[in-house]
């Protein structure tokens, strides 16, 4: 009786281990991931968050605001401008940034940060940077799950290309007093959501996002005009009163009279200027476009 008393504490004592130990490896996984993250991008953020791993964001850009929880970080600086001391200041060890950012430039190694760098010029490539960010931070299962989500959309939209038979030109930015508009070109995901709903893009030129004069952008006589424009450019203004004026002043131009016939559409969602895990709202807000 006493050897079998002495074996069952004996299996209690180690269940009693094993249990603790599982319990410790458990806690401890997560911290083998970076724990302070510094996006340099806004839809690096928002992939960050969707990944689920906002709690983790340290730091970001002024123009980082979705989710809203972002807008309540400390700011480090935009894409040029990157503020290196106040970097630092947040400890990070991990940050992100797009190719183009000034980092990658001037080969900057912030002490032992390490730096991840992502494209996101294409469907393909905005994808891949989901993958990439979530890899590091130990949320692949995540990333798998938010693709195969935004693949189906994408392939719920898509049509032969040219089954719409308008031209459409994808313009960025507004003023009232237009002299010269920044397009979308052919090798811009502008174009790739376009020919992905059947239509065509009005610009055929290899720059991505060409700047074109009000009398060369009139000269491509397009059938649509999808003119996409941040809330940062509002000012203080109310979104209507810019619409207003934006669709003033493309009546003025040679060729966009009538703008009661909508061939110019103003958007102002945010999303549209930061392509990251809402590209299919961008495709279907396209498509509701030509829908009219």
């Amino acid at each position: 009786m006493r050897l079998y008393s002495s074996w069952f504490c004996l299996r209690v004592v180690l269940f009693v281990i094993v249990c603790f130990s599982q319990a410790s490896m458990a806690e401890a996984k997560p911290a083998s991931f970076p724990q302070r993250i510094v996006s340099l991008s806004p839809s690096i953020t928002e992939i960050v968050y969707a990944l689920g791993g906002g709690d983790r964001l340290v730091g970001v850009t002024p123009y980082c605001d979705y989710p809203a929880a972002a807008r309540l970080l400390p700011k480090v600086g935009g894409l040029y401008d990157p503020n290196i001391e106040v970097i630092l200041g947040l400890k990070p060890d991990l940050i992100i940034a797009p190719i183009e950012h000034s980092f990658s430039q001037k080969k900057i190694v912030l002490n032992k940060s390490k730096i991840v760098f992502v494209k996101q010029e294409t469907v393909s490539e905005i994808l891949e940077s989901i993958r990439t960010i979530a890899e590091p931070l130990g949320l692949a299962s995540n990333a798998v799950r938010i693709i195969s989500g935004i693949q189906g959309e994408l392939s719920g939209l898509r049509k032969p290309l040219g089954s719409d038979s308008r031209r459409v030109l994808v313009v960025l930015g507004g003023s009232s007093k237009p002299g010269s508009f920044y397009i979308a070109g052919e090798k811009s995901l502008y174009n790739e959501l376009l020919e992905l709903l059947g239509a065509r893009n009005a610009y055929r030129g290899p720059v991505e996002f060409p700047r074109i004069s009000a009398e060369g952008l009139v000269a491509l006589q397009p059938d649509v005009v999808i003119n996409l424009v941040s809330s940062d450019e509002l000012e203080s203004q109310t979104i209507e009163e810019k619409k207003k004026k934006l669709k003033q002043a493309w009546n003025r131009l040679p060729g966009f009279g009538g703008l009661e016939k909508d061939k110019v559409f103003i958007l102002t969602d945010e999303y549209l200027v930061n392509p990251g895990p809402r590209i299919h709202m961008i495709a279907k807000k396209f498509r509701d476009v030509l829908a009219k």
